[in-house]
């Protein structure tokens, strides 16, 4: 298509009602592929020049710009759009997207994938409808497969899942979350939270195998995975020594990793 292709926006044909895709790694190109199988009109934003000419020449609604800036965002037609997905990896920069989008269109849906769980409070006060952390999605994930080492049904797990995960987005807009059940498998889990500890070198936890330390009958949280580097080790046993920068995943209620938390001095992994 040229060598210009994508590098003006002011030649972006009209739209309305379309989904604006800050960021095409990934998450971008999934949801770009989502709006393709809808139906859904989609325009991009890309910051990256070669990815730009790429993707342009292959046919992709893609624009070279800098989405943190009002005009950039107003050429993209933020003010006629329903829906703008941030998927960036600047922190800052999604944030300033955040209040852009938000300044100038007062009805747009926002939604944020960010990294890390303590960022979500943050992003909707800025004005994102829906922030969908990585590290919360990704310890989901582990519970999930820890899970299955219980035997317990595909549908319960899925069940368990979706209140999980409803659960928690509710922690973080300050709701109160319902109790959590496997139907028909006899198992309860009462405000089930899933949270990460990293360990560090003078942490108490280095160097103690999993059984020495006494997670069920003093906090009541246990353990269902280990990160170390970029292993995960499901549901491990109890001879496994804890080691500097693993990051120890714990399931339990929000009280008894709060008060675990407290009475461990476990650091959790730096956002």
């Amino acid at each position: 298509m040229g060598p210009s292709c994508g590098f003006d926006l002011t030649r972006a044909p009209a739209t309305a009602d379309h989904i604006i895709i800050v960021g095409y790694g990934l998450n971008g190109r999934n949801v770009a592929r989502a709006a393709r199988l809808a139906n859904i009109s989609y325009r991009i934003i890309e910051i990256n020049p070669d990815l730009v000419r790429t993707e342009c020449d292959a046919g992709e609604p893609i624009f070279y710009g800098d989405a943190t800036q009002a005009a950039v965002l107003d050429l993209a037609g933020v003010r006629e759009a329903r829906m703008i997905v941030v998927v960036i990896a600047d922190r800052i920069a999604t944030q300033q997207v955040v209040q852009s989008a938000r300044s100038l269109h007062p009805g747009i849906h926002i939604l944020v994938r960010t990294r890390f769980v303590s960022e979500v409070p943050f992003l909707t006060g800025l004005g994102a409808d829906t922030v969908i952390p990585e590290e919360f999605e990704t310890s989901i994930e582990i519970f999930a497969r820890a899970l299955q080492t219980y035997h317990i049904p595909g549908d319960d797990i899925e069940r368990l899942v979706r209140q999980v995960r409803a659960e928690n987005y509710q922690m973080f807009r300050g709701l109160t979350p319902p109790p959590l059940a496997i139907h028909g498998s006899g198992v309860h889990l009462p405000s089930v939270d899933v949270a990460s500890f990293f360990i560090t070198g003078t942490n108490p936890l280095s160097g103690r195998r999993l059984a020495e330390v006494p997670w069920r009958e003093e906090w009541g949280v246990s353990v269902i995975a280990v990160q170390r580097g970029s292993e995960y080790l499901l549901n491990p046993g109890g001879d496994l020594v804890i080691q500097e920068n693993d990051l120890v995943m714990v399931a339990g209620s929000a009280e008894a990793i709060r008060v675990f938390n407290q009475e461990k001095a476990l650091h959790p992994r730096d956002t």
